[in-house]
């Protein structure tokens, strides 16, 4: 088992206080927004061993186990994202992946039953952010 240190994303309707009470540390007073635990290419946890990619794609069936594996492939199949707003946010929804799958042809073509307010997960691993 490895201890994550995980990135903190400080989005400005973060809270000053609630993912460093969380962490049992001083707040810095700067807003914390999002606490991202998991293997994100954009803001992977780390371990003593590397970031929680390298960990994985040295030994994916150690690290994730077969079934896993064969399931979803050699990647964590999830992000945590632990939020902590100080202020209103900006809401949005992530349709599940068989959604944007199924509705981006028709997208292609010019006429998408969609907006991107409504649909903007564009790979089946995470969104964007």
């Amino acid at each position: 088992m490895d201890r994550l240190d995980n990135t903190i994303r400080p989005y400005a309707w973060g809270s000053t206080t609630a993912i460093p009470k969380l962490l049992g540390v001083e707040p810095s007073g700067e807003p914390q927004a999002e606490m991202w635990m998991g293997a994100h290419p954009g803001a992977p946890s780390r371990t003593a061993r590397g970031t929680l990619v390298e960990v994985i794609e040295a030994a994916p069936e150690r690290e994730l186990g077969d079934k896993a594996v064969a399931k979803f492939g050699p990647r964590l199949p999830f992000l945590l994202k632990i939020l902590a707003a100080g202020a209103p946010s900006p809401s949005r929804c992530t349709p599940t992946w068989s959604r944007p799958r199924r509705v981006t042809p028709t997208r292609s073509a010019g006429a998408s039953p969609w907006t991107p307010r409504t649909a903007t997960t564009r790979t089946p691993t995470t969104s964007p952010n």
